[in-house]
């Protein structure tokens, strides 16, 4: 419909009539005089092509044409590069192969139960085994995001998501890895020989639980020598060769720790030749913590581990979940309880072989 006719009925009453999809169609009008009623219908007019064409667009858009939407106005926008990055890997290489020219009205429920299930058998290049569940999870939770933006931007009626059940074991507690006090000790004695600014990377993610991001973020201004606290409110990575400064990964992760003498005898002796104390944001930083692991013969834990390690190490010591959660800065206490149920596993292993060696 693109246009209409209106007629007086009576004084102050004016009539519409259009055509639409093949019906006539008559609307009462109320106005002082045919000048403002001929306004008022050209608002209605407009209204009714306009849906039209939104109409047209939503039967027309794929898949992939809404994940660029949702990824330009609100993904980019709400994450760290970083994340960003991870995300972009992720739906390029398995979401929009599978689903990618799918009009969006026709991801349905039974599509997305057949993906996860080709999900659930795909082997990862990278480890050669099936893909994680947690992996899955991320996928399904990207899917989601996207059809939820669709929503609040009403190009969609429904999430296709909220009909599909994915039930996960939590593997976090059983992948999770961390070092006993005295692994860290023998940590610390044998990276003598390394940078001061290697060690002190590794005692901040082991000390104040610290991301590795966060670190590198870590400004001469955000440090209170007198009250040995550090201000997190950002973080640093170098993203395709270019060192990237964000906000934090979340609220919580905005937070004031405390840090101990060593710490700021360590700090003291860096150069200030930069608004951060860490020139750069080193990405050799993991291949230097494998190489003084395989010196000290300890377990291979990734650099984020030292950041498990803490918790556990708080929590193994009384420290209750609520305090090392805000310690740690997560955004939900949920994500702390990992570390206890992770205790828990360890001891009852630990359990288990002491009776295995008593018998």
């Amino acid at each position: 419909m693109k246009s209409g006719n209106i007629y007086k009925v009576k004084e102050g009453t004016f009539r519409l009539r259009y055509m639409h999809e093949g019906v006539m169609h008559s609307k009462n009008i109320k106005a002082a005089n045919i000048t403002e009623a001929k306004q008022i219908a050209n608002k209605i007019i407009k209204e009714i092509n306009c849906n039209e064409t939104t109409d047209l667009y939503n039967a027309t858009l794929t898949f992939t044409e809404l994940t660029q939407l949702w990824f330009d106005n609100y993904y980019k926008t709400n994450c760290t590069p970083e994340v960003v990055k991870n995300a972009k890997i992720s739906l390029n290489s398995k979401i929009l192969p599978k689903i990618g020219n799918y009009k969006v009205s026709h991801v349905t429920p039974i599509v997305l139960n057949e993906m996860i299930n080709e999900f659930k058998k795909e082997i990862s290049p990278r480890t050669r085994k099936p893909l994680s569940q947690a992996t899955i999870k991320k996928l399904y939770n990207y899917i989601s995001s996207i059809y939820n933006y669709a929503l609040r931007m009403d190009l969609v009626e429904n999430n296709p998501c909220d009909k599909v059940k994915v039930t996960f074991k939590d593997e976090r507690v059983k992948n999770l890895q961390f070092y006993t006090a005295e692994q860290v000790k023998i940590l610390f004695d044998n990276m003598q020989d390394e940078t001061l600014e290697t060690q002190l990377a590794i005692k901040l993610a082991v000390y104040a639980g610290l991301r590795r991001s966060e670190i590198y973020g870590i400004k001469w201004s955000d440090i209170d020598f007198k009250n040995k606290t550090i201000h997190i409110q950002r973080t640093r990575l170098k993203v395709n060769g270019t060192d990237t400064v964000s906000k934090t990964k979340t609220v919580n992760s905005n937070r004031i720790v405390t840090i101990n003498d060593e710490i700021i005898k360590m700090i003291k002796k860096l150069k200030q030749d930069s608004d951060f104390i860490f020139i750069k944001a080193d990405r050799d930083i993991v291949e230097k913590l494998h190489r003084i692991q395989y010196k000290a013969s300890l377990p291979r834990i990734k650099f984020h581990d030292l950041r498990h390690t803490s918790a556990t190490l708080l929590l193994a010591n009384g420290i209750d979940v609520k305090s090392v959660s805000e310690y740690l800065g997560h955004a939900n206490i949920s994500t702390t309880s990992i570390y206890v149920h992770a205790l828990d596993e360890k001891h009852k292993i630990a359990s288990d072989k002491l009776t295995q060696i008593l018998k």
